[in-house]
């Protein structure tokens, strides 16, 4: 193996190690924070049922050794009392830990779940939109139980740390030696399991992106439009095969991880086996030579066994704990995740008032790229304004809305909302101005009052608004058709759910952005999957707004913005044409090219 690429394997291997105290100390630190009375009880019965079995074994060995020495005289009714009551107990502590063990489960994932979801909500939609990022995400999202099996394994610590110092304690008191032989059997188990067991994660890892693609393609087989896709265009079996290869590529380093495991696996258990032969031969030959009673040497085997296997469980959880702390690594440095915008004071913006917008002098190129997709870019939006923002695909339209939700920064020039720099305003105060329809816009499997609600949940559900923005969307024509109209169910997965077309999906997100009723409404291709007399109806609503609103509107469609105040034709990232249709229409330029173009295709 080259030396750079041993390196590597030993630096990965010990920095996993380096990651697993501290995600340990984390992860209990949330769940004594969370629910801290079951963590300490957990912890006692923990204890107490490491620490019984050697009673029991003490106990017989006493019995043991008045029955030897002297049988008839023997008094054994209070060990023997001893040895029911006890023998009950780790039943009883194995029922109660059961107990706890599956609260803390239900409680801790509740508890990992919802910190997952949150700062999931709070990331920037640039680090969402970052491979590399994605593929920390993706684990993370694979993984999660993860967090809950970091935790069980503390218990499975200290349970063998227990059963480890009493096991020490009686073997050094009998003979060091015969610790130091028991001790050095177990060490083969640790380097196996260190060496292979954090394989599975690099395995992982290495593969993110492959499995992202697997990913992908198996939700090919989750919708039913997807499927009938696939069907129609013959592509199911190609599909499949791609799945199979991939999984077939991540199986055979899997096995190969695994073959190498085994083999480490039974060379650490046959020297494991020698030096327990040599220790219980040796527990033998003391009673042989008159050393040791038969009842202490039962005790003694019961040591050396118990030692043997905890510390065997107790490397074990060090390679299983190695593993899933990797995983663990991942979920944290999601949920670890810093805003690069981590200000506290900001500028305060009027919240009653409808802002003038100014992109003054905008350069922007995406992280990872050189080209840029908006050049020297300026316009002013006015107040109460309706601007129409057109352009062929990838002329930078969608671009300027990320910059104007802050999903992204310039990276020159600078956005005024009112004359403040739109990085000097709180984000939650401008969003409480915004409403933004994107062309990939969510479908909510909720009652559809509840879904259009949603558009405005702070102020909660006001079904009079409900109703009005589902006829300003043109929503409300299907909406009464269904079977319970506004109290319907969206989802076929759910009782008596619809599944709505993608023209009333897109119509049901247009009701949800009206309701909000913003400062500012941003449209993003609103109309596409509608037909043209629903789109001619849906703008004759939005003309009927209130004008107490900027209104800002990107279509591919040059007759739908033909009524707004000001057309702005954007062209490989710059501002060829700015003007009202009738000026645009009279310079005879892009704008009127296109909008001839598409004229004539209607008529």
């Amino acid at each position: 193996m080259p030396k750079n690429k041993k390196d590597s394997k030993i630096k990965e291997r010990w920095g996993g190690i380096s990651h697993l105290i501290p995600n340990n100390k984390r992860i209990i630190g949330i769940a004594l924070k969370e629910h801290p009375v079951l963590m300490i009880l957990m912890a006692i019965v923990t204890v107490a049922s490491s620490i019984i079995p050697f009673l029991q074994s003490g106990i017989v060995a006493v019995i043991i050794n008045k029955l030897v020495g002297d049988i008839a005289g023997a008094n054994l009714f209070f060990p023997i009392l001893i040895l029911i009551g006890i023998s009950v107990l780790p039943q009883l502590l194995g029922y109660i830990y059961s107990y706890f063990d599956k609260r803390t489960y239900l409680l801790m994932m509740n508890v990992f779940e919802l910190m997952f979801a949150k700062k999931q909500s709070e990331l920037e939609i640039k680090d969402l939109e970052d491979p590399s990022f994605q593929d920390t995400i993706e684990r993370a999202r694979e993984n999660f139980y993860v967090m809950n099996n970091l935790l069980d394994g503390q218990f499975n610590f200290l349970r063998n740390i227990v059963g480890l110092v009493v096991a020490s304690v009686v073997l050094i008191t009998f003979s060091p030696m015969i610790f130091l032989v028991v001790f050095i059997g177990t060490i083969p188990s640790f380097w196996v399991e260190t060496r292979y067991g954090t394989g599975e994660w690099s395995i992982w890892a290495a593969k993110s992106e492959e499995r992202r693609r697997f990913s992908d393609l198996r939700r090919r087989f989750m919708f039913l439009s997807e499927i009938i896709e696939l069907k129609i265009f013959q592509n199911a079996n190609n599909f499949v095969n791609r799945m199979r290869r991939l999984l077939g590529d991540f199986e055979k380093e899997q096995t190969k991880n695994e073959n190498t495991r085994l083999i480490g696996n039974l060379i650490s258990f046959t020297i494991s086996l020698i030096s327990i032969g040599f220790a219980i031969f040796w527990a033998i030959k003391q009673v042989t030579i008159g050393s040791i009673e038969v009842g202490t040497m039962t005790f003694l085997l019961y040591a050396i066994t118990n030692f043997n296997g905890s510390f065997s469980a107790f490397l074990l959880t060090i390679a299983s704990q190695l593993k899933h702390s990797r995983y663990v690594t991942d979920i944290l440095t999601v949920i670890d995740k810093v805003p690069q915008n981590t200000r506290t004071e900001y500028k305060k913006i009027d919240p009653d008032k409808t802002p003038m917008i100014v992109f003054e002098n905008i350069w922007f190129k995406y992280p990872g790229t050189e080209e840029y997709v908006l050049k020297d870019f300026s316009l002013t939006i006015e107040p109460n304004e309706r601007i129409a923002i057109v352009g062929v695909n990838g002329s930078g339209k969608t671009t300027l809305v990320k910059l104007l939700a802050r999903f992204y920064q310039p990276t020159k020039g600078r956005i005024l909302i009112d004359g403040i720099d739109l990085q000097d305003v709180a984000i939650d105060d401008w969003y409480e101005k915004l409403s933004i329809l994107f062309q990939d816009y969510a479908v909510y499997n909720f009652p559809v009052k509840e879904g259009i609600a949603l558009g405005n949940s702070k102020k909660g559900l006001n079904e009079d608004k409900v109703k009005n923005a589902a006829i300003l969307s043109d929503s409300n024509i299907f909406i009464e058709k269904w079977k319970k109209q506004y109290e319907q169910m969206i989802g076929k997965e759910f009782t008596d759910g619809v599944e709505p077309s993608k023209g009333q999906a897109q119509k049901l997100a247009l009701a949800r952005s009206f309701y909000r009723n913003p400062k500012i409404l941003i449209l993003d291709e609103p109309t596409a999957s509608v037909d043209a007399e629903a789109e001619a109806k849906i703008f004759e609503g939005l003309e009927a707004l209130h004008r107490e609103q900027t209104m800002i509107l990107i279509s591919h469609r040059f007759g739908t913005v033909r009524n707004a105040d000001k057309i702005c034709v954007i062209k490989d990232g710059i501002i060829s044409e700015l003007g009202t249709h009738e000026e645009l229409l009279e310079e005879r330029g892009t704008y009127a090219r296109l909008f001839h173009k598409q004229a004539k295709g209607y008529k």
